[in-house]
């Protein structure tokens, strides 16, 4: 009986020992919960800022720079006298097409009054119809002539106009290309000076085509206009402007070559925080809030039959089987898959150590962020 005993008592030892064996050698992965999350549909896009609008000032006449009336950089108000040129040729063309238009008038008047003295002879039948007709025609020659006349005065006077340039909005000043004594306007399309409008502060930026087919399918949805959406610029380095936008404008289709639709935000800058030519991130949302379930993007796995994620089933004691669950991503981040079914609060998935595991094996497995001794 003893040696029954101690044979017993060893088989029990090396049965033990073997268990203990196997679940060491289970393979071992790291776990995380899956959350519930409140999320929004946003896109983060690169772009530029640019002036709510730009003129480029050239001289609309020739002549020399008398006056340059404003520093450059400074910010100006509409109407302000930026360039004045030299007036006396274009002073002198005026009295010049003055006194064509009164010798117009005068001549105008006398083929007035003999055509008239020419009409009561003609009804008398003083003279023929041929010779009424020569004053006729007199007459209705003098009226051109005056309109002729008025016509050049009007364009005597618009060239004196321009020899003032001015602002055509508030805004800030570039740097000039001429200075006083300079002979302009001797070359077309000659710029003078830029002038970039404040106040606003555009943002062109580009959206990827499904993103612009969900933008578009929200605001037919919710029965919106581009101007309910809100739009927030951040620097490179991740700082956000605090200017409030929204999108303004965009493009009449998709780009073949790029697959991306042309957008432009724009945002209130009266303090002008922010300057043209600046590169910036736009965030816009595309979507309202909903409830939807995260999922690590290291725990989802994509092949030829879709996205699926490896559950833990009935976990106890680190120990669990593993069920492969295929699954249709709602949407995703750079962080996390989300999902609106197929998935529960709380369930276990393996977010590292997925290669180590198969539908239907048992595993051994830690929580992410606790201890990963075995």
């Amino acid at each position: 009986m003893k040696i029954f005993s101690v044979a017993l008592c060893t088989m029990f030892v090396f049965c033990g020992l073997a268990v203990s064996g196997q679940e060491r050698q289970l393979p071992k992965v790291i776990a995380a919960p899956v959350v519930e999350i409140n999320y929004t549909r946003e896109v983060y896009e690169s772009g530029e800022t640019s002036a709510e609008e730009s003129a480029a000032l050239v001289a609309r006449v020739k002549g020399y720079l008398t006056k340059v009336n404003f520093e450059e950089g400074a910010h100006v108000k509409a109407g302000t006298v930026l360039f004045e040129i030299d007036p006396k040729e274009y002073e002198a063309k005026v009295k010049q097409a003055k006194a064509e238009l009164a010798k117009a008038k005068a001549q105008q008047q006398h083929d007035d009054t003999e055509e008239q003295r020419q009409r009561e002879l003609f009804k008398k039948n003083a003279i023929s119809a041929k010779e009424y007709a020569h004053y006729q025609a007199k007459k209705l020659e003098s009226d051109a002539s005056v309109l002729a006349a008025e016509a050049a005065l009007d364009l005597a006077e618009l060239d004196l106009k321009y020899t003032k340039i001015l602002a055509p909005f508030d805004g800030y000043m570039g740097f000039k290309k001429y200075s006083v004594g300079n002979l302009v306007g001797a070359q077309q399309n000659d710029t003078l000076v830029t002038i970039e409008k404040s106040g606003k502060i555009k943002v062109n930026f580009f959206l990827a085509d499904m993103d612009a087919g969900k933008l578009t399918s929200y605001i037919r949805e919710k029965k919106l206009s581009a101007k309910d959406i809100p739009v927030e610029m951040f620097l490179p380095d991740g700082k956000k402007v605090d200017l409030k936008g929204n999108i303004s404008a965009w493009d009449n289709k998709i780009d073949p070559d790029t697959g991306t639709l042309r957008m432009q935000a724009i945002f209130n800058d009266p303090n002008r925080k922010m300057i043209p030519g600046v590169y910036v991130l736009v965030k816009l949302k595309i979507g309202d809030p909903e409830q939807l379930l995260a999922v690590r993007k290291s725990a989802v796995s994509q092949g030829v039959a879709g996205y699926s994620v490896m559950i833990l089933k009935n976990p106890a004691d680190g120990v669990a089987e593993v069920e492969q669950r295929y699954l249709k991503p709602t949407v995703s981040d750079d962080q996390f898959f989300y999902f609106k079914e197929g998935l529960k609060v709380n369930e276990l998935v393996v977010v590292s150590g997925i290669q180590r595991v198969r539908n239907g094996i048992k595993c051994a497995y830690t929580l992410e962020g606790a201890s990963h001794a075995q």
